[in-house]
């Protein structure tokens, strides 16, 4: 036996290079589930390199049932392999196999009674709690001592061996209404409980809760279910929720609440549910409010509470009925506005189109008056124009009337003149009627000069019109 062991070894030596033995055992832990003969060759190969636990677990998956056969015999030459090699665990199934007979093994009492004090002995709880049962049953060769099996149990528990916890926990449970089997029940329960088992602290926390009395009950209860949440147990933290909420001792609401909403955090559907219900009794119909209760309400719903699942459904209901109205509210706000936008817009338009009109009409009105102004201008030039010449023309009658005045005036004293001569010497007729002809020859130039009046005035009258046109 020891040379096929030997050449295994070897074997599994040669073919496992490439790879670490806790590679292999983690790729092996990986596959155990599916693949359990890849698994097991893997577990062999690091076992193959003095990897103890890779020995333990190839024992297991060579296990075949508890009758003699090639497979048990391989599965226990590996669990010997790492018992040898100080693995306990692999120690404790070879002496359970002893003491039961199983594993295609024949029972060997003292055997297996060896191997549970040399586990005992390096405090490993499971190698206390055999001996304990050894001695509890009693055999041909131990004889039965319930005192030291009672003790041997003890020290399994706490050498950390919680299922012995826990049986001692529901032995003394039995007489729960004994003070002392109250307290050894609530230490080994406690035990358990401390070491993360939270369906042990919801056990206990229910057991006082049922069979003791007093407002003091609830201390341990707390303590136990308090724990359990601590180690996220939705369902304790839900059972501490209620009795906080429940209980006239301690009641609490504000605390019931934050322990509900830690249940429903660790998705316990009757936290949620209960979380839930109270969001929706403080939602007063606001919408987002409401969402928040339904959120929390449809979680309990997909964690198993049918409660939770009928008044998620009601809630949604009411959500979709308030969303459907908010949209129709806002849609016509917004039909609203765009009226409001295009009202405005054409007000805009017409006011932009009477402001333009308006423009057009002053330019109109502005360039008629300039038109008017002009006119007048022009008429008013013209009628100066024509008042100036009727004042030249009536200033220039005048003077001629003047000079016909002051001609006719000179031609009457000259004739009274000639009528003396002739009166004073008829010879001087002839020097008389030279002097007539002088006369008259000195009128001429009063003619002429008539004349160049006459001829001026025509160019003077233009002048002073281009004079009235220019300004």
């Amino acid at each position: 036996m020891k040379r096929i062991i030997l050449l295994m070894a070897v074997l599994f030596v040669v073919v496992g290079c490439g790879s670490t033995p806790n590679q292999m055992v983690e790729q092996a832990n990986s596959l155990k589930a599916t693949n359990k003969t890849k698994a097991r060759t893997l577990y062999e190969k690091a076992c193959a390199q003095s990897h103890v636990e890779a020995c333990f677990q190839a024992g297991l998956l060579w296990q075949n049932g508890d009758m003699p056969s090639p497979e048990n015999t391989k599965a226990r030459n590996y669990l010997h392999m790492s018992c040898d090699k100080g693995y306990n665990d692999a120690c404790v199934i070879i002496a359970d196999m002893w003491a039961n007979g199983k594993g295609g093994v024949y029972k060997d009492s003292m055997s297996a009674k060896e191997m549970y004090e040399t586990l005992c002995a390096r405090k490993h709880g499971k190698g206390c709690a055999g001996l304990g049962k050894m001695y509890a049953k009693g055999s041909a060769n131990i004889k039965r001592d319930v005192q030291k099996a009672i003790e041997l149990f003890d020290q399994a528990c706490n050498f950390g061996d919680l299922d012995t916890c826990v049986g001692l926990g529901d032995t003394y449970a039995k007489k729960i209404g004994q003070e002392e089997s109250y307290e050894k029940a609530k230490k080994y329960y406690g035990i358990a409980c401390d070491q993360k088992k939270s369906d042990i602290c919801i056990k206990f926390a229910t057991m006082v809760y049922e069979n003791r009395d007093g407002a003091e009950k609830f201390i341990v209860i707390g303590d136990f279910l308090k724990q359990a949440c601590g180690i996220e147990s939705g369902e304790a933290c839900r059972r501490w929720a209620t009795y906080l909420r429940d209980e006239e001792d301690i009641k609490d609401r504000e605390k019931a609440l934050t322990f509900f909403k830690k249940g429903c955090d660790f998705n316990d559907g009757e936290a949620c549910f209960s979380y839930g219900n109270h969001l929706l009794e403080q939602a007063n119909e606001s919408l987002p409010n409401l969402k928040k209760a339904y959120e929390i309400l449809e979680k309990g719903c997909k964690n198993n509470s049918s409660t939770a699942c009928g008044t998620a459904e009601t809630v949604k209901a009411d959500i979709d009925e308030k969303e459907e109205a908010i949209r129709a509210e806002e849609e016509r706000i917004k039909q609203e506005e765009a009226e409001k936008a295009a009202a405005a817009a054409a007000a805009a338009k017409a006011e932009e189109e009477e402001r333009a009109r308006l423009e057009e009409e002053e330019k109109a009105a502005a360039a008629e008056a300039r038109k008017e102004a002009e006119e007048e201008a022009k008429q008013k030039a013209e009628e100066e124009r024509a008042a100036e010449e009727e004042k030249r023309a009536a200033e220039q009658e005048e003077k001629i009337e003047e000079e016909e005045e002051s001609s006719s005036d000179d031609v009457e004293d000259s004739s009274e003149d000639d009528s003396l001569e002739d009166d004073s010497s008829e010879d001087d007729s002839s020097e008389d009627n030279s002097s007539e002809d002088d006369s008259l020859e000195d009128d001429s130039p009063e003619d002429d000069s008539l004349d160049d009046i006459e001829e001026d005035e025509p160019k003077n009258r233009e002048d002073e019109l281009d004079d009235i046109l220019d300004d």
